[in-house]
Order: C-alpha cells, then structure tokens, then sequence
C-alpha cells in the first residue's frame, strides 16, 4: 500500500511540475470545459476500478483548466472490449484514458482474434503501482501516433 501511495504522490508532483512550466498556459486552455473519461476494463468495485476512482477524483485539481472526470467500467474479454473501445470509437485527442491490465497487449501477438486494436498506437501514461508492479498495470491515454 505504501508503494501505490508512493507512486500516486510522485505522479502528483509530476503533474504540479507540469503545470507551472510554460506549456501549461495552453494545457489550461485546451482542459478548460472539458471532461476527461476514465475507461476501466473491469467491473466495478475491482483493484483497477479502486485505482482509476482515487486517480479521477484527484486528476482534475493538478491538472491546467481543471477538467471534469467521469468513471466508466466496460466490462467483457478481459480488458478487450475496453481497449477495442479505445482504439477505435474514442477520439484520440487526449481526453479518453483506459485502465487495464499491462498484459492485455500480449492478446494482440500471440494473435487473439478478438483484438482490433494497435497497441503500438497508444500513448502510455504509466502505472498506478510500484515498478515492480507495472507489468501487470498499465493507464493509457488515447493519443494515437
């Protein structure tokens, strides 16, 4: 637990660092009015739910323009269907973020069917726990490359 507060604190600091250099003045802009959806591959009540709720409920107080967050659970296929989601119906302009676990990626080589997504294309933001812990949690942003 002290781990996951640890790692929570720093992204934090981060963030705080971010958003008193210069760029921050067009992230205030560009946050300003604007809602950032959460997308948790799970159900709620879950580890990832538990997680991604701490961090909405935070995000918008250190980011620039202080967007508004929203929580949503798309459950189903272990993650897929959330990050088929993603992939392909959110925008990719930066607002939508998806919570599942780091191994889901692998669907995709080993040539699972159901994927229609291309983990290449995503923009990692980090993990929600310690380092050692991050292989098996990942948060992505959609930004597509």
């Amino acid at each position: 637990m002290q781990g996951v507060l640890r790692t929570f604190v720093v992204a934090i600091v981060a963030t705080i660092w971010v958003a008193n250099s210069p760029t921050a003045l067009h992230a205030q802009d560009f946050y300003k009015d604007k809602t950032v959806r959460f997308i948790v591959g799970y159900s709620a009540g879950g580890s990832f739910d538990l997680y991604t709720r701490v961090i909405a409920r935070h995000f918008s107080k250190h980011v620039p323009g202080n967007p508004t967050t929203i929580v949503e659970n798309m459950t189903g296929a272990g993650g897929i269907i959330a990050a088929n989601h993603l992939f392909n119906r959110a925008k990719p302009d930066g607002l939508t973020i998806g919570a599942w676990a780091a191994p889901l990626v692998l669907q995709q080589i080993m040539g699972n069917d159901a994927v229609q997504f291309d983990a290449r294309k995503f923009g990692y933001l980090g993990c929600q726990a310690p380092m050692t812990r991050c292989a098996r949690s990942t948060t992505r942003a959609v930004s597509q490359i």
